[in-house]
């Protein structure tokens, strides 16, 4: 079975839609649209347990890193919920299975349509099920590395930014920028309330580039 195949269909998985508010279905986790990391995952077939998402329904949480940056979104349980029992622990799932899955969710429903359930089949592949279908993906080797230890603890220090100017910024960087990685200097106020001032080296001819971001309260 090839990444992403659908196994079910709408008659098959009508038992699912019976549970619009999602209560009863046989899965371990819960996934939406906003937990598709592939695009944190890495490209590197060499880092193998780095090029999926890690699964981990123990501590509620997905996470994707290329060993450069990385990404962790929450997993809300709903009340009530008990531990998991399939998934013992964290599972690598294959970035393309999963983003597949996801991105064919609707993006208004019941949870059941919105969401894809996440049950573990043997030691090799994953179920990603909703009531429109199910997708398999395989299970990746390897241990993945332990987030808590990577992720810096929060600082006294932090300043609210619009992801929107952020991304105008970074768009023009990637597309202008000299330096090898396209880099951003970022000086950091210590004042939450006081603008943020980025710098690239852009152009052919070397340019600096300033821009200004002023903070937002969030």
């Amino acid at each position: 079975m090839g990444s992403g195949s659908v196994l079910g269909s709408l008659k098959e998985c009508s038992s699912l839609c019976a549970t619009p508010d999602g209560s009863g279905l046989e899965d371990d986790m819960r996934l939406s649209k906003h937990h598709d990391l592939s695009a944190f995952a890495s490209k590197d077939e060499t880092r193998y347990n780095l090029t999926g998402v890690c699964v981990d329904p123990v501590n509620s949480n997905v996470a994707a890193t290329n060993g450069h940056f990385l990404a962790v979104v929450s997993v809300v349980k709903d009340v009530g919920d008990e531990s998991p029992q399939n998934i013992a622990g964290e599972t690598i799932i294959e970035a393309k299975a999963l983003s597949a899955a996801l991105k064919a969710l609707p993006k208004k429903g019941t949870v059941a349509t919105t969401t894809v359930g996440v049950l573990k089949e043997g030691d090799d592949r994953v179920r990603l099920q909703n009531c429109t279908a199910t997708h398999v993906g395989s299970i990746l080797a390897g241990p993945f590395p332990k987030v808590d230890q990577v992720i810096p603890p929060q600082s006294e220090h932090k300043v609210g930014l619009s992801a929107v100017y952020l991304r105008t910024i970074a768009d023009y960087v990637v597309k202008h920028a000299t330096q090898a990685g396209k880099g951003i200097t970022v000086y950091l106020p210590t004042d939450p309330l006081s603008p943020v001032r980025f710098e690239a080296t852009v152009g052919d001819t070397a340019d600096t580039a300033v821009f200004v971001l002023m903070p937002m309260r969030l």
